[in-house]
């Protein structure tokens, strides 16, 4: 596993962003719909690189809370990460092992483990939007047929 690496800028909002959004990762991972949801802005969105947006809290929270569901497991490996005034990137490993659906696309019980990399955007110190990138073409062949754990 390569070394983690961070960078926040060096400034209050940056800083108060970092903060946050260590906040949101353990919330998020933790399966905490409410917790997660109080890290976000009053608008927030999710775009999760599968053809699945969501926009607003209630359809923020629906997509949160079938991933909780629908994904117990699952945990973000951050390699790297970068913090300025208004937005992150933070660069990864997503690991889980999804049943039902994983941001839309059918899952089958088998583990995953892909390289991911999301952009976060802020708002007066809070989350208001994510954008994920990852190989969809690599993740529709992990939830299909797995990767050794």
């Amino acid at each position: 596993m390569p070394t983690v690496d961070h960078y926040t800028a060096d400034s209050v909002a940056a800083r108060a962003n970092r903060a946050v959004l260590g906040e949101h990762l353990r919330r998020e991972i933790a399966g905490d719909l409410d917790g997660t949801m109080a890290t976000m802005a009053d608008e927030p969105y999710l775009l999760p690189g599968t053809g699945v947006e969501a926009r607003g809290r209630e359809a923020v929270a629906a997509v949160y809370a079938t991933r909780f569901r629908n994904v117990p497991d699952q945990h973000f490996d951050v390699v790297r990460s970068i913090v300025t005034d208004d937005a992150a990137v933070i660069e990864g490993y997503v690991n889980a092992t999804p049943h039902g659906t994983f941001f839309g696309l059918p899952a089958y019980g088998k583990r995953i483990r892909l390289r991911a990399t999301v952009w976060i955007e802020f708002v007066e110190a809070k989350v208001a939007g994510e954008r994920g990138y990852y190989d969809t073409a690599e993740l529709r062949r992990q939830l299909a047929e797995g990767v050794e754990a």
